[in-house]
C-alpha cells in the first residue's frame, strides 16, 4: 500500500503501511481535509476570475482522490463549461499552457498563504507507527536548501525518491 501526503513545502510518500490501521487512515483523512480545503482556496480564486468552476465539479470528476491541482487541470479539460470559458478565453493555447498560466509554479493561483499541509514530523511519525517507510517525492524539485534535508534526516525520513531525469538546483553531496 502507498500514499502520497501534502507538507506545506513538498510531499512525501508512504509505503508498506499497515492497510488494517484504523488511526492511520484517520491521519491519511486529516491530510486529505486539509488538500481539500486547498483546493477549494485555489478555485475560489479561479471564479473571481471569472471561471466556471466549483469544487463540487472537481469532487465529481475524483470521488476517491486527494484533490489538488491536477485534479482541477483535469476538470479543465472534462468540464463543458470549464472548456468552453477557457477556449474562449485563451483561444489557440495547448492545456499545458494554461495549467501552467494558472497553477503552475509562478500561475496566477498556484501559491497560496498560508501554505497548506501536514507536518512532516508527524508525517514520519504516523506511518512509522502503522508499520511503514515514509521518504521524500521528488527532491530535486521542491527542496530549496540542504537544511530542509538534514531536518527530514533528523526526524528519520527512510528515503529520498530518485528520478534520473529531473536536475537538481545543487549537487546533491
Amino acid at each position: 500500500p502507498g500514499v502520497e501526503l501534502t507538507t506545506p513545502n513538498y510531499h512525501l510518500l508512504a509505503y508498506n503501511f499497515n492497510p488494517e490501521s484504523e488511526k492511520f487512515w484517520e491521519f491519511v483523512e486529516y491530510s486529505r481535509e486539509i488538500q481539500r480545503n486547498g483546493c477549494e482556496a485555489r478555485i475560489n480564486k479561479l471564479r473571481d476570475l471569472g471561471m466556471p468552476i466549483t469544487i463540487e465539479k472537481v469532487a465529481k470528476e475524483f470521488p476517491k482522490g486527494r484533490l489538488g491541482k491536477g485534479n482541477i487541470r483535469n476538470t479543465f479539460q472534462r468540464d463543458q463549461e470549464c472548456r468552453e470559458y477557457l477556449n474562449g478565453k485563451h483561444k489557440g493555447l495547448n492545456p499545458t499552457d494554461i495549467f501552467f498560466h494558472y497553477l503552475g509554479k509562478e500561475g496566477l493561483v498556484s501559491n497560496l498563504e498560508p501554505k497548506r499541509g501536514i507536518d512532516p514530523y508527524e508525517a514520519i511519525k504516523n506511518v512509522h507507527e502503522a508499520g511503514g517507510v515514509i521518504g521524500m517525492a521528488h527532491p530535486p524539485k521542491d527542496v530549496k536548501d540542504m537544511k530542509e534535508l538534514e531536518i527530514l534526516v533528523m526526524q528519520e525520513i527512510d528515503f529520498l525518491e530518485i528520478q534520473p531525469n529531473l536536475k537538481p538546483k545543487y549537487p546533491y553531496q
